[in-house]
């Protein structure tokens, strides 16, 4: 089969024949038709510590091929999402519902487990559920490890209500863009940047409150005419040099979320700010496999509809990674494998 694999000796990705998958007990192997791209696929493939092959891909959705033995719950030609989260389910994390604690856990794509970014790709049983019937391959493909994200940092870290206000920082991306359908459709007031006042234009459109260009603004100031100086209850953000700012924007007994560390530059801040305010700094990444099927939940309670920024085909691959480099997508890459 053809994938999408890491070229050691070119320290770039490139099409190649990989073998086809066979199931073992408790498998599946997935006829993928649309995978998306996430920033971990950029961050390993510009690593300097990688060095050998690997099938990119972390997110799908496709059919069921072929079952391994012991596989009851789904059968071939399912239409289903891939969690793209794979842990032991044996461990004292996993039996406690920390899955993300999971000492062998793994995220599909790299060295660990091929990934998605192929014809076909194999999993556990537990790691397929049934597409959201509203959605099409292409749509259902963007959700998974952003949407994951997303939900575990809102309901599991930050514990969002109705009327929190939110600022998300650097809007556009997949996680920051499902923050923001999920606090909207939470009855929550979203505020937002970004250096881009189309992405801000935007993201309004989909609800948010208040949209500040950081190019443009003083953000600290800007908050400050939004809140009526009281600042927000909740920051969520994906940029390793927003922390300082984060600590400004957040009100006495707020809470800080850090679901990833873009950018190269390293945060430094007033550690008393943080006592003084009575803040939670915390940090977020991936989700369990009970946060996963409550996120699916929301998605076909709430006919969420992804954001795609755009659509390429298997060949144009490099196309894909280039816009995710460049960070001009709003929205999710999806390519077509199908």
């Amino acid at each position: 089969m053809k994938a999408i694999v890491f070229n050691p000796e070119l320290s770039k990705p490139v099409i190649e024949e990989w073998p086809y998958p066979i199931p073992g007990p408790n498998e599946v192997v997935v006829k993928i038709h649309s995978a998306a791209l996430n920033h971990r696929d950029v961050n390993i493939k510009n690593s300097p510590y990688t060095k050998d092959k690997f099938v990119f891909g972390s997110d799908g959705a496709g059919t069921i091929f072929q079952v391994g033995e012991n596989v009851e719950d789904v059968m071939v030609g399912d239409e289903v999402i891939l969690n793209t989260y794979i842990s032991c389910l044996k461990c004292e994390d996993c039996l406690s519902g920390n899955h993300t604690f999971c000492s062998s856990g793994r995220v599909l794509g790299g060295l660990a487990w091929p990934g998605t970014f192929a014809e076909y790709v194999k999993v556990p049983a537990q790691n397929v559920a049934k597409k959201p019937k509203h959605l099409s391959f292409t749509l259902s493909a963007a959700l998974a490890l952003s949407f994951g994200t997303a939900w575990r940092a809102l309901f599991s870290k930050a514990k969002i209500k109705p009327g929190d206000s939110l600022l998300i920082q650097g809007i556009g991306g997949g996680v920051s863009l499902y923050c923001l359908q999920i606090a909207v459709a939470f009855g929550c007031h979203v505020i937002v940047t970004s250096s881009s006042n189309q992405k801000i234009e935007a993201a309004i459109k989909m609800g948010a409150v208040a949209g500040i260009n950081y190019k443009e603004n003083n953000v600290l100031e800007e908050i400050k005419k939004v809140t009526n100086n009281k600042g927000v209850d909740i920051v969520v953000s994906s940029y390793g040099g927003s922390v300082p700012l984060s600590i400004d924007a957040a009100k006495f007994g707020g809470k800080i979320i850090q679901f990833a560390y873009l950018g190269d530059t390293l945060p430094t801040f007033e550690i008393d700010k943080i006592m003084m305010k009575q803040l939670s700094l915390m940090g977020t990444g991936d989700h369990t496999y009970q946060e996963f099927k409550q996120a699916l939940n929301f998605i076909e309670t709430h006919k969420v509809i992804p954001t795609i920024s755009e659509v390429f085909s298997f060949n144009d691959f490099e196309k894909a990674f280039q816009l995710m480099e460049d960070g001009k997508q709003f929205g999710k890459i999806v390519l077509e494998i199908k």
